[in-house]
């Protein structure tokens, strides 16, 4: 691509989930053809003279970054046309991707009648503007994703053109080796609710909610999506009541104390006067990056003072603890921490804030034993916009059908007017049934006034007896915020978003109106990879079919750019899940590129690690080896289906790879053994122990499968070291066979 990535001319190019619009026109006119190659970092939507024409781009590494190539002839006329691109830097880890900075590039190639090309790149003819109206600061959607959606529109004119500032050539940029695009583009098909299933008022919370993503905050710059990434930190508040009364507090991942007294439910009945409050990470360590305190319904005589400066805006300080600052991957996996210093580090880090959460009673306490640890950020510094709890801990007090005129309206896109009144009682909420899952962009359109807020979240399933079930996981200290937020201008209100979401049901919630707001359109974009069915199954038991038509649908929705682990909470290339979507995928939908595409960038993940990573490319740096050794069955599930030897013969060098990686990682029994994520199914008994018979049995499968590959490749000097190295394996692990139990050891370790 003989083009140049631009962005806006500022400081950092590292901003955390910034938004720009960049703009070009250019005048054509007797064209036969027009195409356009497209990237970004991190992603990019693209519209032709307004019309919405691609989402991008696939997940790739930084190594072999991926870029798209569209006709856009149908979108164009003759003389000037726009064209112009909305793109999202995320500024965080992710499990899909590892951003390096902003940056956008773009080439447009016109073709005319007369045969003659012309090139437009990225250069500083582009206009660009950053898009504030896209909140910058909002927490991720979860550990696997970017940054949560929340659009205000009341700043949607907010913006400032200039000329685009080029960042590097194509060939000279942190993002090497631009390869276009190896598997279709994703569909966009409208599609609309079953069913409004119930509309309800709820109550409408005054909660304080403070929302931090610490790991940003301790390590400024640092991309990651990892567990060994310490959040040690703290902070702090007074409060001060003018009457007594009882305060509850709600936390998420902190630990609290008021007057040196940590409670157990949160609730503290408290006497007027000044109150000292700390808060501490709980676990320094886990997959939560953002961190919450949460003060339900506060007395209007209550106030919260900064501790530093009591006319400092923020009334929190922050707790820096540098002592027990780390980050660092999760390849070592059996103490969750960096090292053996490190799990010093994290007992020593429990003990300390035990000790302040205990003694730091009062403000003198604070000035003694805390002050020098401490300093203010401004709000926006230190905090996000976190809306996820207001749905999470929704409370329904009331049905409000008799406050929606011609629902009907809602389940279908056909130009009419649905009214919804506002209630003095709460919020409205309205779920929808989409009558199955499904995966893609929400869609409205609306009139309202300024100021109306609209919250979006998707859920898969409610029980028979209406108890929702929340995308949270507490065992995992994970969450995902499975929606977003929009706020209206005054009048009307179209909008898109730009997360694909998936879900069955649709919770449309309408906050802060004191008017009617009219909904013309409420609907999902579906976006799915586009399949075709090449195998089906019938019988004379319907449950089977049912079972059947359940699967399709499911693999259907797992597939994106590459085959993912679900639709809804992760998205991820898990490189084990892969292999064994592939299986069905290749004779259900013949679904040969994306096969290839999941095998080829589990491959490039050799360049960084001795065996295939385990969800790639990802900001996640852990192991998984029975992945790893799926992934090399899967090079042989995909030639058995296609016969394709060409393929085979460009990752034939990464499979061997692989197995030389784990050879070297055999124990003195001759087992493979590694101090790596020891996991194959949920079991939890393996993952606390380096040397476990499955991995090494799925290694086995590994080189049987590259045996096959080598008799095909006709590697004779490959396939002789191959068949001794699996020849070993298998006597070492018949060593443990108890011929006489028919089964092996419980345990193969020392305790």
């Amino acid at each position: 691509m003989n083009a140049n990535w631009i962005w806006k001319k500022q400081e950092s190019y590292r901003i955390y989930n910034q938004t720009v619009r960049l703009k070009e026109e250019i005048d054509i006119s007797d064209f036969e053809q027009v195409k356009i190659k497209i990237s970004a970092d991190s992603y990019y939507r693209l519209f032709v003279n307004g019309v919405w024409a691609n989402d991008g781009p696939a997940r790739a590494w930084p190594e072999h970054y991926s870029f798209d190539e569209l006709d856009i002839t149908a979108y164009l006329h003759e003389g000037r046309n726009s064209i112009e691109a909305l793109v999202r830097y995320w500024g965080v880890g992710t499990f899909h991707k590892i951003p390096q900075q902003a940056g956008f590039i773009a080439e447009i190639e016109v073709t005319f009648a007369n045969g003659e090309r012309k090139y437009f790149p990225t250069d500083e003819s582009w206009q660009v503007a950053e898009v504030s109206a896209f909140v910058k600061d909002t927490p991720k959607a979860s550990v696997q994703m970017e940054a949560q959606e929340f659009y205000d529109a009341r700043l949607a004119d907010d913006l400032h053109w200039e000329p685009a500032q080029i960042l590097f050539s194509a060939e000279n940029a942190p993002w090497k080796n631009l390869q276009p695009r190896d598997v279709a583009l994703l569909t966009k098909k409208p599609f609309s609710p079953r069913s409004l299933s119930d509309v309800k008022i709820v109550k409408t919370k005054s909660d304080l909610h403070f929302c931090i993503s610490v790991p940003r905050l301790v390590h400024p710059d640092l991309i990651e999506a990892n567990f060994s990434t310490s959040a040690a930190s703290g902070m702090a508040t007074v409060l001060k009541l003018e009457k007594s009364g009882k305060i509850r507090f709600h936390l998420d991942g902190y630990r609290l104390s008021v007057d040196g007294t940590e409670k157990s439910d949160g609730i503290y009945e408290l006497e007027s006067g000044e109150h000292f409050v700390c808060a501490f990470v709980a676990k320094p360590v886990s997959h939560k990056k953002d961190f919450s305190v949460r003060i339900e319904s506060p007395p209007e005589s209550m106030k919260l003072v900064n501790p530093l400066d009591s006319d400092w805006k923020n009334p929190w300080c922050w707790i820096s603890l540098p002592e027990f600052e780390f980050a660092d991957n999760d390849l070592r996996w059996q103490k969750w921490s960096i090292d053996d210093e490190g799990d010093d580090r994290l007992k020593n880090y429990d003990s300390t804030i035990e000790r302040f959460l205990r003694e730091v009673k009062t403000k003198k306490d604070f000035e003694d034993k805390l002050k020098n640890h401490c300093k203010n950020l401004t709000n926006e510094q230190m905090f996000v916009h976190d809306f996820y709890w207001q749905f999470l801990h929704r409370d329904p007090v009331g049905e409000a059908w008799d406050l929606i005129e011609n629902a009907k309206n809602l389940l279908a896109e056909n130009g009419e007017i649905t009214i919804v009144h506002p209630a003095p009682e709460g919020d409205v909420e309205l779920m929808f049934d989409l009558g199955e899952q499904n995966i893609g962009y929400y869609d409205f359109e609306l009139f309202a006034q300024e100021g109306t807020v609209i919250d979006i979240y998707g859920v898969e399933y409610i029980t028979p007896e209406g108890v929702v079930q929340h995308t949270a996981d507490p065992a995992w200290d994970a969450i995902y915020r499975n929606g977003m937020r929009y706020i209206c201008k005054n009048g009307l209100n179209r909008f898109i978003s730009v997360k694909r979401r998936s879900g069955r049901y649709l919770f449309f919630t309408i906050r802060n109106f004191s008017e009617p707001v009219k909904i013309r359109k409420f609907q999902l974009i579906e976006s799915t990879y586009p399949v075709e069915s090449k195998a089906w199954f019938r019988c004379s038991d319907w449950r089977l079919n049912k079972i059947w038509e359940i699967s399709e649908r499911t693999l259907k929705l797992c597939m994106e750019d590459t085959f993912t682990d679900c639709p809804l909470y992760e998205q991820t290339l898990w490189v084990g899940d892969a292999r064994n979507e592939a299986v069905f995928g290749y004779w259900t939908f013949d679904a040969r590129d994306i096969g290839k595409r999941c095998i080829r960038l589990a491959a490039q993940s050799l360049e960084r690690f001795p065996i295939v990573g385990a969800q790639v490319p990802s900001a996640w740096e852990c192991l998984l080896p029975a992945w790893g050794f799926l992934w090399g069955i899967s090079v042989w599930d995909y030639f058995d289906y296609s016969g394709d030897v060409e393929f085979l013969k460009s990752v034939w060098n990464d499979v061997i790879k692989n197995i030389e990686g784990a050879e070297k990682y055999l124990d003195e029994h001759g087992l493979f053994s590694a101090p790596w994520w020891n996991m194959f199914d949920w079991s939890g008994i393996d993952d606390q122990h380096e040397t476990v018979l499955h991995n090494s049995m799925l290694l086995v499968g590994a080189i049987n499968a590259a045996i096959r590959c080598a008799q095909v490749l006709q590697d004779e000097d490959r396939l002789v070291l191959l068949e001794n190295l699996r020849d070993r394996l298998r006597r070492a692990i018949n060593e443990f066979w108890d011929e006489e139990k028919q089964s092996f050891p419980d345990s193969i370790h020392e305790d």
